[in-house]
């Protein structure tokens, strides 16, 4: 199944909800359950994979 793009502000808003989190500084790996991450060809962008209510998504921090 192919990854769905969701900004990253969405992503760590679903994840908070989802996981009850209050802390209004929490990142990416903290929100989400991130099952993989790296950099992109650029050397600065960076990706993380993760899941959404079963659904495999990506999204990318500038």
């Amino acid at each position: 199944m192919k990854r769905r793009y969701v900004p990253i502000d969405k992503a760590i808003a679903w994840g908070k909800a989802f996981y009850g989190i209050d802390d209004p500084d929490c990142g990416i790996c903290y929100a989400v359950a991130v099952s993989d991450m790296g950099f992109c060809r650029d050397g600065v962008t960076r990706w993380y994979h993760f899941d959404m209510d079963g659904v495999p998504c990506y999204t990318l921090k500038f």
